[in-house]
């Protein structure tokens, strides 16, 4: 678990790649050579240290993801919060995973048509984040062509009533946004330059309150 860990620490190493197993596990067990009792006689090779990783699988990372997630903001950490609540956002990205025949599989690919299986499979990645902190709330993947607000959906669990979320504009849409309001979490998304909003009321701060119309509505 620890070498695991490692390998995200040294992932990006000032050089060319990557460092390989062998100089991160170097790194990793280095303090350990100069310990009394302690005898490093001979690191694993690269092809011992993959077949390890394969016998712990994903079921502990997993466990200590869900163990060390969540807020860490104080009262005193400012940038965490606005107007007297937490701050929050969840926005998701792509991200490429070991080319192997199961990640292609689960995963799919990205790129032009008639997709060049030699390039790396990618997963969507959606997070759910406390600014400020930066710590990670929440999360969760799945194929690369599976949509945000897909995986939007399965964070609401995570909005708690004191947060405010932000999103880009790519999140707004009236299910979605009823949704997280539905869990008592504040709102503050940008929009689409397409959707119509007609004022309702306009507010001394030159704001106004209005109803987010179903695409049905906008195009009438």
């Amino acid at each position: 678990m620890y070498f695991i860990l490692a390998l995200c620490l040294f992932s990006s190493a000032e050089s060319a790649a990557p460092p390989g197993y062998r100089a991160v596990l170097r790194t990793l067990t280095d303090k350990l050579r100069h310990l009394p009792g302690w005898a490093v006689q001979q690191l694993p090779s690269s092809s011992a240290l993959t077949r390890a990783r394969q016998r712990l699988g994903a079921k502990p990372l997993q466990i200590l993801f869900e163990s060390r997630c969540g807020h860490l903001a104080t009262a005193a950490s400012g940038s965490s919060f606005a107007f007297g609540l937490r701050l929050t956002a969840w926005d998701g990205t792509a991200l490429d995973v070991p080319n192997t025949p199961e990640n292609s599989r689960a995963f799919g690919h990205t790129g032009r048509t008639g997709v060049n299986l030699s390039w790396n499979p990618q997963l969507r990645l959606m997070a759910l984040i406390e600014c400020g902190t930066h710590a990670i709330i929440d999360a969760a993947f799945d194929a690369v062509d599976t949509s945000e607000h897909k995986l939007a959906r399965r964070l609401l669990a995570s909005l708690q009533e004191d947060t405010l979320l932000l999103a880009d504009r790519n999140f707004a849409g009236h299910e979605l946004w009823g949704l997280a309001r539905a869990t008592g979490a504040h709102l503050a998304w940008r929009i689409k330059k397409n959707l119509v909003f007609v004022p309702l009321r306009v507010l001394p701060d030159g704001s106004y309150l209005t109803i987010m119309r179903t695409p049905q509505d906008n195009l009438r």
